[in-house]
């Protein structure tokens, strides 16, 4: 999709690599930027209660139970789907604005 991608090391010790994309589409034009996190929380299954873990939804009574169901995965899919429909219905035409 015409990004530049870059992986960084982490300057916290123990932690994930940075992951940078950039697409640029021409000076003068609005930015857009989109922040999150993908996988990087460690689970900690030995801090939830009894029968939970962070790798699955469990359903106690009317209280749904998952770390990490969610997190950012919808988030950076839904960013990337966007873009798609946009650069596909746009064609060649110039942007109004430029994703960094």
């Amino acid at each position: 999709m015409g990004f530049t991608v870059a992986i960084h090391p982490n300057p916290q010790h123990g932690l994930g690599p940075i992951l940078v994309a950039h697409r640029h589409e021409g000076e003068g034009l609005a930015r857009v930027l989109f922040y999150g996190h993908g996988d990087t929380v460690r689970g900690l299954d030995e801090d939830w209660s009894a029968g939970l873990s962070h790798r699955r939804l469990i359903e106690r009574g009317d209280l749904w139970y998952g770390r990490k169901t969610e997190d950012n995965k919808g988030q950076h899919a839904l960013g990337l789907v966007a873009l798609e429909v946009v650069l596909a219905a746009r064609g060649d035409r110039p942007a109004s604005f430029s994703l960094c």
